[in-house]
């Protein structure tokens, strides 16, 4: 599995390493690229992004993602995750992580997730 996200925002690095330890904990190998090395090609194993609206990447939300929301685009064996900010990629990644340590990277489904308390 390849993981590609954006190393220089403290809240994705904080996610990632929660991702880390629970891709880990299920044995399942993966290589770390930064985020703009994705050409959007496929692989065997499988690919996880990790990029927020303002960057403009490649893969884009399917709705509407209000402050600190995130969406998982779920596409074989490929997961996209797509914060509306630095924060909402970063619980994206937070519930990834606990989607995979509870059943496994074939466990996570597409979805969309918008906070319940607006500040």
């Amino acid at each position: 599995m390849v993981f590609y996200f954006d190393h220089r925002f403290t809240q994705v690095q904080f996610g990632v390493k929660k991702l880390r330890e629970s891709l880990r904990k299920n044995g399942v190998f993966f290589v770390e690229r930064f985020l703009f090395d994705y050409a959007g090609n496929k692989v065997e194993d499988g690919v996880i992004t990790v990029s927020f609206t303002a960057q403009n990447f490649r893969v884009r939300p399917s709705g509407e993602l209000q402050a600190e929301g995130f969406e998982f685009l779920v596409d074989g064996k490929d997961i996209h995750i797509i914060g509306a900010d630095a924060t909402g990629a970063m619980y994206g990644l937070l519930e990834l992580s606990e989607d995979i340590a509870l059943g496994g990277l074939k466990s996570v489904e597409s979805k969309v997730r918008n906070p319940f308390l607006k500040k």
